[in-house]
């Protein structure tokens, strides 16, 4: 495993303010992802998925 998996399992929670076509802004916050319990065969699965190979 590693590569984009790991970049968006240990990233820190973060913040971006963002604006629409209208010219309101936002505030979003990621959320961190917890400890998951797929097994190697659902991680597989999703990376052949998503066309990271």
């Amino acid at each position: 495993m590693g590569g984009w998996i790991d970049r968006l399992r240990f990233q820190p929670a973060r913040r971006a303010t963002v604006s629409g076509l209208d010219g309101a802004t936002a505030t979003l916050w990621t959320a961190t992802i917890p400890p998951y319990t797929a097994g190697d065969e659902a991680v597989e699965g999703a990376a052949a998925g998503s066309g990271q190979r």
